[in-house]
């Protein structure tokens, strides 16, 4: 009781020393410290795995579909493919769960890095080239999520 008490005085004494839109930004990185956000952390983490996944699966469904079968149905029928949808399915619900504990801002940057997942197992799986503009354009998107997360 008494520490809500000085937060509230503390809280009322830096309304009159700066103007809101100071204020708003230090609370908002004041409070990243908190509990809460180390549970967001874990969340993250959470979905930074279900894009991992998601490479895997992407990987899958570009074998199957290096793969020449003998009709058509056996194109959609076959373990790579069922098994890379189902990983779909599953980080679908894992995503669906864990935007219920982190800011809606961070899963499009966090969804991002399957990109670089991507092309780590395309060069390790499937032996495809690393190009220059492969490289480049993924060193963009860690950038991209490395000054969006500062």
């Amino acid at each position: 009781m008494l520490s809500q008490i000085f937060y509230y005085k503390s809280l009322l004494f830096l309304k009159k020393i700066f103007p809101y839109r100071i204020l708003s930004e230090f609370w908002s990185y004041y409070s990243g410290f908190g509990w809460c956000s180390v549970m967001n952390r874990a969340y993250m983490l959470l979905m930074l795995v279900g894009t991992f996944f998601s490479a895997i699966s992407q990987i899958l469904l570009k074998q199957s579909a290096e793969i020449k079968y003998k009709s058509w149905i056996f194109e959609y029928l076959n373990w790579r493919v069922i098994t890379a949808y189902g990983i779909f399915f599953g980080v679908l619900l894992l995503n669906t769960w864990c935007f219920t504990k982190v800011d809606m801002r961070f899963g499009p940057v966090i969804d991002t890095a399957v990109y670089s997942f991507v092309l780590i197992f395309s060069r390790l799986i499937l032996k495809e080239k690393m190009t220059k503009g492969k490289i480049i354009g993924n060193l963009i998107i860690i950038a991209g999520i490395i000054i969006y997360t500062l």
